[in-house]
């Protein structure tokens, strides 16, 4: 055992090695640097100070705006800004943090990028040329000549590979490099000069137009898709960019350029284009053409109350004015007297405001943050007066405003008002706060700003006691109690009873008070039925009225057969406890392949828990509002109930006579497969047909014998209706295998591990065995001898 036992531990610890160096590497390969940090997808957990030389490093790889992002979620150079958050942020350091990743580092894009994104957009050229005077002939360009007038005719012309057309009548004369109307001056000429005499006096009109334009080739660099693209010959650079997906991450969108011959003839803003809607500087393309998108020189990014924020390119003339109006100038709910700007030094990272008049003058800096901060959450003017007024609420203040001015915007007092009682919360701006008690029908003194003003009501001063309606009531719950409460309207108030409720015996707790009416924590019941035509029956304090379900509403109880019975279904019991027998006689009798030995009754474990499947079911619910009703959805798990199973033989009549049956029973009858399974710890797993007679080990050698380190003691027999058996040992030592039946499986059990060698209890055991095979050995072999 021990020499088996050692390449087994030196393998494992090679292993063991080999996974752990693997691990290593892997780590070391795969570890986050902040070369390769994606700053705004970092968890809270994950973001620690930079402190050590090879960070310091580090952070020189980074650009400059991930600098400054990594900067703000550390916390550093957040004291100044602070101050100018909005009020209910701006209490610690961990609330800005918080909200600069929440409202501020979102995904945004470049400015202009949407052109290229999103799919409904297209500058594919109109090849419809009906007249266009203007356009250039070329190469494999088609030609549609028409006369009409005096005389009449139509040619279909094209461009040749020498750039020149036939002209019946007129002849071959070269047209590349012409625009389309002095084409047409050209063969007018040279037909009248061919004798269309009618086209001089004008009794003969002349029409001709593009029906068929060519394409040319032209390269686009510094694109998302770079390359050479066929296009047709009247596409503009806005058509070609657009195919090719627009400008790359790191590319330009206010310097494309147009180069021909090298020579850059045109320069393309798209951020014109954006904010005006025309387009200058998209011209017409050539053969030969290079569209060069280069590299951004300056960018900034506008963050927080902007109305488009994103990142945005910069020209070196443009303001913060220009890049605002680019964004579509602040939100509604934005501070626009001044911005916060992040920016980047020489050696370290500082903020700066941009007040609103610098707005025009301010150049920015390539790198910068600009963010625009919301309104802080205060009013300026705002009263509020809660309490016994009519209509309760905030109200706008303004200069000299008295107490009664403010009662009247509200309505005046109600009914339940304490007229005597009021108070004024005041809150100062450079002051402590203070309540102010007043008399609400006399006072009169000016209230100020951010004032609240309560008028106490005599509810405040009543209490009140409850009492519970439960049960089968539609609204169950707690109503106060009020002098002369019965417990029939009790029940009118819970909504009434719901279907199966009963109105006959109705229980009523009434408390039992002492000589001073309080309560002695003991209840007086009553039985009584419930009479809306009579007086009722009059509650007390803390009452408890408890309605009752109706009698004999379970239910019919159902039960199902199932398997080889000749009609199989849900069947009625004439009450719960119904014996099987008198079921059994109703479905029919058994198929021809039944296998009756074997029923079985499937029951619900009512004390075990529910399990969930790992499914879920939609549920729809209502929720009632103020305003009205919202549906809601929801995904509830399905539980399924662990269910017993009991074996019934349906040819011992006796047997299905004692069987009581429980609503939602379903009882099983197998179908004789004719197979045998073997499972387990054998050579070949697998099923076998089935042998009348046969034995369990008839079956095992079927399946190849024992896998290694198992014997017959490990051999379970299962039958169809879920009992098993076990081999049994004649004489101790010699195996008597189990019957077998069609539908039985034969599991071989793998034996567990043992730890190290035999236990003295173990040694022990296995030499009194061998003493004993010994002694019935002998013993065999004196009786057998000759």
């Amino acid at each position: 055992m021990k020499f088996s036992r050692k390449p087994i531990s030196i393998l494992g610890i090679l292993t063991l090695l080999t996974l752990s160096f693997t691990a290593q590497g892997q780590g070391v390969l795969s570890r986050r640097t902040l070369g390769n940090l994606n700053v705004p997808q970092l968890q809270r957990g994950s973001i620690t100070p930079l402190s050590s030389a090879i960070e310091q490093q580090q952070l020189q790889n980074l650009t400059r705006e991930q600098q400054i992002q990594l900067a703000m979620l550390n916390g550093a150079n957040l004291s100044d800004p602070k101050s100018r958050l909005p009020e209910d942020i701006a209490l610690d350091s961990a609330d800005l943090k918080d909200y600069v990743k929440k409202n501020i580092f979102r995904d945004t894009l470049v400015f202009g990028s949407e052109l290229f994104r999103r799919g409904n957009l297209n500058f594919t050229p109109n090849l419809q040329l009906a007249n266009a005077p203007n356009y250039l002939v070329g190469i494999g360009d088609r030609l549609s000549l028409t006369l009409f007038g005096n005389q009449e005719a139509s040619y279909d012309l094209q461009v040749k590979p020498n750039g020149t057309v036939e002209v019946p009548y007129a002849g071959v004369f070269s047209v590349a490099g012409l625009k389309l109307q002095a084409v047409e001056t050209r063969i007018k000429q040279k037909l009248i000069q061919s004798g269309y005499v009618g086209l001089q006096n004008g009794g003969t009109q002349l029409s001709l137009a593009v029906t068929g334009v060519r394409s040319i080739r032209v390269t686009v660099l510094g694109a998302r898709n770079p390359g050479s693209y066929v296009v047709p010959s009247i596409a503009t650079i806005m058509h070609v960019l657009y195919a090719s997906g627009g400008p790359a991450k790191n590319g330009s969108y206010r310097t494309i350029e147009l180069i021909r011959n090298n020579t850059v003839i045109s320069t393309l803003d798209l951020y014109h284009f954006i904010a005006t809607g025309k387009v200058s500087g998209d011209l017409v393309l050539e053969e030969g053409d290079v569209i060069r998108i280069p590299t951004y020189t300056d960018r900034v990014n506008l963050m927080g109350e902007f109305k488009r924020p994103g990142i945005f390119e910069l020209k070196p003339d443009e303001s913060f004015a220009d890049i605002l109006a680019y964004a579509g100038n602040f939100t509604e709910g934005a501070y626009k007297g001044q911005v916060l700007i992040f920016a980047t030094g020489e050696t370290e990272l500082y903020v700066k405001d941009l007040a609103q008049a610098q707005f025009s003058t301010s150049i920015l800096s390539s790198g910068d943050l600009v963010i625009a901060l919301p309104l802080r959450n205060r009013y300026t003017n705002r009263v509020a007066v809660t309490g016994g007024v009519v209509r309760p609420g905030y109200y706008a203040w303004q200069e000299g405003m008295t107490f009664q001015e403010l009662l009247e915007k509200a309505q005046g007092l109600d009914r339940q008002a304490l007229v005597s009682k009021a108070s004024i919360l005041r809150r100062p701006d450079r002051g402590i706060s203070e309540y102010i008690e007043v008399d609400p029908s006399v006072y009169n003194e000016p209230i100020f700003a951010d004032d609240s003003v309560y008028v106490s009501m005599y509810n405040d001063l009543t209490g009140f006691d409850f009492v519970a309606v439960q049960g089968h009531v539609e609204k169950p719950g707690k109503l106060a109690y009020f002098p002369g409460l019965t417990a029939e309207q009790a029940i009118l108030y819970a909504g009434g009873i719901d279907p199966s409720g009963d109105l006959t015996m109705v229980e009523v707790a009434n408390p039992i008070l002492d000589e001073k009416g309080q309560l002695t924590g003991r209840s007086e019941i009553s039985v009584i039925t419930a009479d809306f035509n009579g007086p009722g029956t009059l509650l007390k304090p803390g009452s408890v009225v408890a309605i009752r379900q109706r009698p004999n509403l379970t239910g019919t109880p159902v039960i199902y057969f199932s398997g080889a019975v000749q009609r199989p279904g849900a069947y009625s019991l004439s009450k719960n406890g119904e014996k099987l027998n008198g079921v059994f006689g109703r479905v029919g009798g058994l198929a021809e392949d039944a296998m009756p030995r074997f029923g079985m009754i499937f029951r619900q474990d009512l004390n075990a828990d529910r399990a969930e499947t790992g499914l879920y079911k939609k549920v729809e619910s209502r929720v009632l509002l103020d305003s009205g009703e919202v549906n809601t959805v929801d995904f509830e798990p399905i539980l399924r109930t662990p269910k017993d199973t009991i074996a019934v033989n349906f040819k011992n009549w006796t047997q299905l006579a004692r069987i009581g049956m429980q609503d939602g029973d379903t009882v099983f009858i197998p179908r004789e497969m004719n197979s045998v399974m073997v499972r387990g710890q054998v050579k070949n797993q697998g099923g076998h047909a089935f042998v009348p007679g046969k034995r369990a080990g008839y079956y095992l050698r079927s399946a190849g014998g024992y896998s290694r380190g198992v014997n017959s003691q490990d051999v379970v027999v299962t039958y169809a209706n879920g009992r098993s058996a076990e081999i049994r040992y004649a004489l101790g030592f010699i195996p008597v295998y189990p019957r077998v039946y069609s539908n039985t499986t034969i599991t071989v059990l793998p034996r567990p591990e043992k730890k190290g060698g035999l236990n003295a209890g173990e040694l022990a055991a296995y030499t009194s065995s061998l003493a004993s095979i010994s002694s019935i050995t002998l013993g065999l072999i004196y009786l057998l001898r000759p």
